[in-house]
């Protein structure tokens, strides 16, 4: 399914070119004080020192990026603000920290939202998430965590010199920035409107779901609700896992053309399509498909208007994907990607380019500049000379270095819970950069060492949706933040995920995103679905004869 919605990552640095400050009036803004730096002071924030304050109006702006579905939420006039860029530093640290909080001028709903970023980018100043949360009303704020925002592929930021880290800004991207601009966004906030947020939340996606989870295990009492998409929460693991396939073909020294991977996937998809009742291009339960590539080799197919086959060196590269990464001895280290995702497109792991009849490999720049800069300290070292040795011990190097400090998997959320705060975690069962699988595992800890999880913590599977975007038709959890806030504010727990599918931009009640560990069901009984859980699907199927279970 192609993709019209682009790069969830990219859209960082891309917007981020197009940003202007917009069209400022001298007008007072309509709230209870005036859009100007003698508005505002900096809170006290122990271990900080205010730096400047500059703050100015800001209407009509319509520089987002709209590569991802929150931008449906934006009007034809764009949103009016008061755009405050609090800098301070941490003295002693050499650091220059910005928060930008973005404060409706049109009538403030009461309600605060911290933003997160993507990628190697702390938060995001200019992308649709923060720009449709003005456009509903909410205050808003991120952080740049310290360094260039716009720089969310590479992180050029992450050595001081050659061998040697930059532990303080490394610090501020992984938590420290994150609590910061949470008591900056809010007091800011409080000057603009004249009173605190009746309630605040966080919303994020890959990076920023990851951020939403390390704030609700390191800062319990920040946000009553935190929504967190897509989560990078192993982001030791994942910012290598994601190189696995690269390091597969280079071993293989066969890149395939990328018609021939999706080719593959297209074979996947009309293989399972079906095993949750419902033919819609999906495959909504990829636990349960036994697709093996390896069964299609062979197969013609078009590849820009020639008649070719499917290789078994493609297919090889596909299913070692899926699997994920294996020891020597046939054991699973990390995880792959379910059965279907797609092993191409902007930020997919398998890319490849050709050029005059020769191909080569495109290694996700993230990946890249994880290892080079984060594990072997060197900017100038060639990721394509791993060897399938040299990913595992990387791997685990990076799991051994890392994980305590940018890491989100601690399953203890106790604190949270007692807090009486609220989390809701979603993942794309089509995303191919990071897996849901991942985002899986972590729940099933979380549900291991709390039975009570549920009151508080609901994870959800969406099947057909990729990393943080979606292609068209899809369903997509575009109110997630309403159905948070129904929970937090209303105490309505949110038994399904209200979907909208894309490009229709209505509510979708044919295709339901159920929390884990259920999954929607269809037959001819129930046309709109019902969730259940996977031994009841499989039973449901046998009884209708679809299956030999």
């Amino acid at each position: 399914m192609a993709t019209s919605w682009g790069q969830s990552l990219f859209y960082f640095a891309v917007s981020a070119a197009f940003y202007t400050q917009g069209s400022c009036s001298p007008d007072t803004p309509p709230a209870t004080r005036p859009c100007a730096p003698e508005t505002f002071s900096f809170p006290v924030l122990h271990g900080s020192e205010l730096v400047s304050i500059s703050a100015s109006p800001v209407r009509n702006w319509m520089q987002y990026s709209n590569f991802t579905p929150e931008a449906l939420k934006i009007g034809s006039e764009g949103i009016s603000f008061c755009n405050v860029t609090v800098t301070y530093t941490h003295p002693g640290q050499g650091d220059s920290v910005n928060v930008q909080a973005w404060l409706p001028l049109t009538p403030w709903n009461d309600r605060f939202v911290g933003v997160g970023g993507g990628g190697f980018a702390t938060g995001e100043f200019t992308g649709d998430i923060i720009a449709s949360l003005i456009a509903e009303g909410y205050a808003a704020a991120a952080t740049d965590g310290g360094h260039d925002y716009r720089e969310a592929l590479t992180a050029p930021w992450a050595l001081v010199s050659p061998g040697n880290i930059n532990w303080n800004l490394l610090i501020n991207f992984s938590y420290l920035a994150l609590h910061d601009m949470t008591v900056i966004g809010k007091s800011i906030t409080e000057q603009f409107y004249g009173q605190k947020p009746r309630f605040s939340y966080w919303n994020g996606c890959s990076t920023g779901g990851r951020q939403g989870l390390v704030v609700a295990q390191r800062y319990p009492n920040d946000y009553d609700g935190i929504l967190a998409g897509c989560p990078a929460i192993n982001t030791p693991e994942h910012a290598v896992g994601i190189l696995w396939p690269q390091v597969v073909m280079e071993t293989m020294g066969y890149f395939p053309p990328s018609c021939q991977l999706e080719a593959i996937v297209a074979e996947a998809i009309r293989a399972c399509d079906e095993l949750d009742g419902l033919k819609d291009g999906v495959i909504a339960v990829p636990d349960r498909c036994k697709f093996d590539p390896m069964s299609v080799v062979g197969k013609a197919f078009d590849c820009n208007g020639m008649d070719t086959t499917i290789s078994t060196a493609a297919a090889h590269i596909a299913k070692a994907a899926w699997q994920g990464p294996l020891t020597e001895g046939g054991k699973s280290f990390w995880h792959g990607y379910p059965v279907g995702t797609p092993l191409t497109g902007p930020i997919a792991v398998a890319n490849t380019v050709c050029e005059e009849g020769m191909c080569s490999g495109i290694p996700m720049p993230l990946g890249v500049d994880w290892v080079r800069n984060f594990l072997v300290k060197d900017p100038s070292y060639d990721v394509r000379k791993m060897t399938p040795q040299d990913f595992q011990d990387v791997m685990k190097r990076s799991w051994l270095e890392y994980n305590g400090i940018v890491g989100s998997n601690d399953p203890d959320l106790s604190r949270f819970k007692k807090s009486g705060g609220k989390m809701i975690s979603w993942h794309g069962v089509n995303d191919e950069l990071l897996t849901v699988y991942s985002t899986r595992q972590y729940y099933r800890k979380v549900m291991k060492r709390d039975s009570e999880v549920h009151s508080y913590y609901r994870h959800f599977e969406v099947p057909g949706v990729n990393h943080c975007h979606a292609p068209l038709g899809a369903t997509y959890p575009l109110h997630a933040l309403q159905d948070l806030r129904r929970w937090v504010e209303d105490g309505v727990e949110p038994e399904v995920l209200r979907g909208v599918r894309l490009g229709e931009n209505r509510l979708d009640e044919k295709r339901l995103i159920c929390p884990y560990p259920l999954v929607a069901g269809y037959t001819a009984d129930a046309e709109t679905g019902i969730c259940l859980r996977q031994d009841e699907q499989c039973r449901r199927e046998a009884v209708d004869g679809k299956d030999e279970l």
